[in-house]
């Protein structure tokens, strides 16, 4: 949903938070994505 999407972007967008944090969610949803997409 968008909604999910906007909050997403913002937490990326979030200069307080580190990048290994952001690191760590990014391949998250990557995976999470691969998983869908070929399953």
């Amino acid at each position: 949903s968008n909604n999910l999407e906007s909050s997403i972007i913002s937490f990326f967008n979030n200069e307080n938070i580190d990048f290994e944090e952001k690191e760590d969610l990014f391949n998250k949803i990557q995976n999470a994505f691969f998983k869908e997409k070929f399953k």
